[in-house]
């Protein structure tokens, strides 16, 4: 977890929780579609903030101001996760 709070591009506060799994990039993603039935989706190639890490594969899943970003990278052995939970502004 973060120590701070920090603001998105949109001015949300946010705070980032992050982990790794040593389970696969696609269980991983897979476990997360399930959970958050709703939540639209995005290809990090094709997402402004992740599209130019080369080597970078992964999702973007966004509910409400909330998102995870569930990632791994060519040389990286476990999965990441990052989950922001994000206040309206105010």
């Amino acid at each position: 977890m973060d120590g701070v709070y920090r603001t998105d591009t949109l001015g949300h506060w946010c705070m980032r929780f992050w982990a790794s799994a040593s389970d696969s990039l696609t269980t991983v993603e897979s476990w997360y579609r399930k959970s958050l039935i709703g939540a639209s989706e995005i290809d990090l190639a094709k997402d402004t903030t992740y599209k130019d890490y080369i080597g970078l594969a992964g999702i973007k899943l966004a509910l409400g101001l909330d998102y995870v970003v569930v990632y791994k990278t060519a040389s990286q052995a476990p999965t990441s996760i990052d989950l922001y939970r994000c206040s309206p502004i105010k």
